[in-house]
């Protein structure tokens, strides 16, 4: 072995990591670490079964698919400090949607009343 390589630190890599870049990569969507991970992780386990990888990789990604959007929501509803509603409970989303935007628009109507009492207010002066 020459000298030079026994200097090199080495890098490992596990079967993981080469099925975790292969998700993120195709899955067509904002994929975060943990996810990519524990879908690498679901693949394997399935290879080690016995299960081609394409195969194992078309199982999972239907499942995956929910479980992203699941995350998603959950960060949105996180970020909105409310929360979180599954999907699996569509009418509760909606309500809150419906909620939601009455407010959004109860409150963009009290904004346009202040904003036209503003203007027809006696406190405008005109200078010529």
């Amino acid at each position: 072995m020459p000298h030079v390589d026994r200097e090199k630190i080495p890098k490992i890599r596990f079967p993981q990591d080469r099925l975790a870049e292969l998700y993120a990569a195709k899955s067509g969507f904002a994929t975060d670490d943990e996810t990519a991970y524990e879908f690498a992780d679901e693949q394997l386990t399935l290879i080690e079964m016995g299960i081609p990888e394409k195969e194992a990789y078309a199982t999972l990604a239907k499942k995956y698919e929910k479980v992203e959007a699941e995350r998603f929501l959950q960060n949105f509803y996180q970020m909105r400090g409310q929360p979180f509603i599954p999907s699996t409970k569509p009418e509760e989303m909606a309500k809150r949607w419906e909620e939601d935007e009455a407010a959004a628009i109860k409150e963009g109507m009290r904004m346009e009343f202040e904003d036209n009492q503003e203007l027809h207010s006696d406190d405008w002066v005109i200078r010529k």
